[in-house]
């Protein structure tokens, strides 16, 4: 079934997404790409998913297709040169976080870092395209930055022509990343988005 952008939206996650979440970070698929060997436990997860919410370096946001939820996206904050000039405890002390634009007056400060999955009940349809499509509008219209950027692991096949047609480009940068289903370490190359 193919689908338009238009209907696909983002929103900050709650605490009440957190069912849709554990459903989604138990299926097969998600737990391969993110590196686990089993579906998480969900007292611990609930922890991990309390905490993120409420974090200044890391946004989760909820994907829907009209108004069902079909995915999540991670958008990570990155600082380099904020860090070294100020150091994170001034950062940490300060009323604004890293997040909050007026702190942010420069874009050459911050790096975000994406990410997402998509459930494997709306996967092979397009979701994802549209769903990058849209994190990257809500990302020029609502943060400062610098750099877009991700990594992806390189039998991620899908997830490289995704992030490709939405005008990311492969860099020399790699890590190493352990798969447990596979028992086999491959490499996650990063992708700067062409702004």
């Amino acid at each position: 079934m193919q689908h338009d952008v238009k209907q696909i939206s983002l929103r900050k996650a709650k605490i009440d997404d957190f069912d849709f979440f554990y459903s989604i970070k138990s299926e097969k698929s998600n737990i391969y790409w993110t590196g686990h060997d089993k579906k998480p436990d969900a007292f611990s997860l609930k922890i991990w998913f309390e905490g993120q919410i409420n974090s200044e370096k890391r946004l989760i946001y909820i994907i829907y297709l009209n108004d069902v939820k079909v995915g999540y996206s991670y958008l990570d904050i990155i600082t380099d040169s904020i860090i070294e000039t100020e150091g994170l405890e001034k950062i940490l002390e300060s009323p604004k976080t890293l997040i909050d634009n007026s702190y942010i007056n420069k874009k050459d400060k911050v790096i975000i870092e994406i990410s997402i999955g998509i459930s494997e009940v709306y996967q092979n349809q397009g979701l994802g395209n549209f769903a990058i499509e849209t994190l990257l509008k809500l990302i020029k219209n609502e943060y400062k930055f610098f750099k877009i950027i991700c990594w992806i692991l390189e039998n991620n096949v899908t997830s490289q022509k995704i992030f490709k047609k939405n005008s990311f480009y492969p860099t020399i940068d790699v890590r190493n990343q352990y798969i447990p289903c596979d028992d086999k370490t491959y490499q996650m190359r990063k992708y700067i988005y062409d702004v």
